[in-house]
């Protein structure tokens, strides 16, 4: 039982340092955007998107969908489209261009 209880802490504090580590990566914030659209592009998914921000740190740039998440990112992405509602969208703005979570935003 001990063994158990201490494999448990071992893991839940590795997945915490994970969990930090990945969070303190530089590449990744939130923003409240307008979607200007999305679909596929070759082999990709894409959504274009521009920050909503009083001072945008984007315009009309284009952020690729991960593949395993891709179809349920673009139904999000064309859901605030038909709605006129804006996202709220976890992008690396780095050379990756890449959203890593996107949420429909209603003020």
């Amino acid at each position: 039982m001990k063994h158990k209880k201490f494999i448990n802490i071992a893991l839940l504090v590795t997945g915490m340092i994970l969990f930090f580590a990945l969070n303190a990566n530089a590449g990744y914030a939130r923003y409240v955007c307008n979607v200007i659209s999305t679909g596929p592009a070759g082999s990709d998914t894409w959504v274009v998107l521009t920050d909503t921000a009083v001072t945008p740190k984007f315009s009309n740039a284009g952020f690729k969908f991960p593949a395993a998440r891709a179809k349920e990112m673009m139904a999000i992405a064309l859901t605030a489209i038909t709605s006129n509602l804006k996202v709220e969208a976890i992008v690396n703005l780095g050379s990756t261009g890449t959203v890593y979570a996107i949420f429909v935003y209603s003020e």
